[in-house]
């Protein structure tokens, strides 16, 4: 019986022209890989000593011109993509959710087929199949729990970029989920803070351990991976700005190099995400008020301190984790008897005060560092109606007593 040993870390181990073989962690497996007419090839097991005698195998498979890579199946092809496009260009974080999501709802209907026998028919049945009957439990007692709309989407995302991918190598001559009609995801109805609200959550607020990052969010609508990456070098205060070109971005346990750095530093999607966006006195006051509660949480660590320049750090100086502050943020709106919501709803409000205080929607645009206007008014067409009130306005006004008289 061959020995199994916990796979250690995700970086592959190389051998020009020899193949590879390289583990993964997250699906505690071991993967054997070897190149064939510019292909990847491969195989999947459950040790590194089987792996290691599947790479040989493989070997000897290229010698006989044995290897077929047309029968490729869809579950090694996943792999490979996962591997090679997701893992190479895209966070840790989102290799991990695109992986379990293939694993889970995927890869059990789908895996054993073809790469290039996948038709549309075969997809729309995976996802009728998804809506009815879902997928089994990973609880102590199993059972079937059907996706939701939103849940589909998401899966069709992910399989319509891994089957692009491989229109792209030449491997498909056409993308199987281009013709397959996707169930309508659920719409998310934000809790904002208006106007009249806005005071109540900042009283709510005054003298939390988190009142300068929560300030500063409501005042920039940056994302929260934006605001806890956010560094002092990064703030111009004489210029009123700052530079946003990073963000802290969780790391699954499985990839991590060292387990005691569970973050990682990511750019963002897109180039419009990258940018300086402006501060407003409110906003400074709260960058000010985090740098001082930073040189607080420094003298109290010690030695323990990690000095990494965040302007909202935890308390031995590392990034703030997302479950932390979310917990923070539930437990502070029920003891203020506020409605619940997300913390994210705090970028919807800073949309929605500003569309309705006569923000063009291509300034609330880039202040959000969304990739075009189009995401921006598809999110907030609902809150932008002020904005077109005042443009039926300003028609109505040229148009005058003329107008109303038409059709009388």
């Amino acid at each position: 019986m061959p020995r199994t040993r916990k796979p250690a870390e995700p970086q592959r181990r190389r051998s020009p022209g020899q193949g590879q073989v390289y583990a993964d962690r997250s699906r505690n497996r071991w993967i054997a890989a070897i190149t064939v007419d510019s292909r990847l090839v491969r195989r999947t097991f459950g040790s590194e000593d089987e792996a290691r005698a599947g790479l040989l195998a493989l070997h000897a498979q290229l010698a006989a011109q044995t290897i077929d890579v047309s029968r490729q199946t869809l579950r090694e092809y996943l792999v490979e993509w996962l591997a090679d496009h997701v893992l190479v260009h895209r966070t840790k974080r989102t290799y991990e959710a695109y992986s379990g999501k293939l694993e889970k709802h995927v890869v059990p209907r789908l895996g054993n087929l073809r790469l290039q026998a996948v038709e549309p028919k075969h997809v729309r049945d995976l996802y009728t199949a998804l809506l009815n009957d879902g997928t089994t439990t990973r609880h102590k007692v199993p059972r079937r729990v059907p996706l939701s709309p939103t849940t589909i989407n998401h899966v069709h995302l992910i399989l319509h970029t891994a089957f692009a991918w491989a229109v792209r190598d030449g491997r498909l001559a056409s993308n199987p989920c281009d013709r397959v009609h996707v169930p309508q995801k659920a719409t998310y109805d934000a809790t904002t803070f208006d106007d009249e609200q806005v005071p109540v959550l900042l009283s709510a607020i005054r003298g939390h351990r988190y009142e300068p990052l929560w300030r500063y969010l409501l005042a920039t609508g940056v994302r929260l991976g934006e605001a806890t990456g956010c560094r002092v070098e990064d703030v111009d205060e004489a210029r009123m700005s700052v530079r946003l070109h990073e963000a802290i971005a969780y790391v699954p346990t499985s990839l991590r190099t060292d387990q005691r750095v569970w973050w990682e530093r990511k750019a963002p999607k897109s180039a419009r995400s990258r940018r300086t966006t402006p501060l407003t006195l409110p906003a400074l006051a709260a960058i000010k008020a985090g740098i001082v509660q930073a040189k607080a949480l420094r003298l109290a660590a010690g030695k323990s301190w990690h000095d990494l320049g965040l302007v909202f750090p935890d308390v031995d100086g590392r990034p703030l984790r997302e479950p932390k502050v979310l917990k923070a943020w539930d437990k502070m709106l029920n003891a203020a008897g506020l409605p619940k919501c997300r913390i994210h709803d705090l970028r919807h409000s800073f949309a929605g005060i500003a569309l309705s205080h006569g923000a063009e929607l291509l300034g609330v645009s880039r202040a959000l560092g969304h990739a075009n206007t189009a995401i921006t008014d598809r999110v907030y067409a609902g809150r932008a109606f002020q904005d077109a009130r005042r443009a039926s306005d300003a028609v109505g006004n040229v148009l005058g007593e003329d107008g109303a008289e038409t059709g009388s």
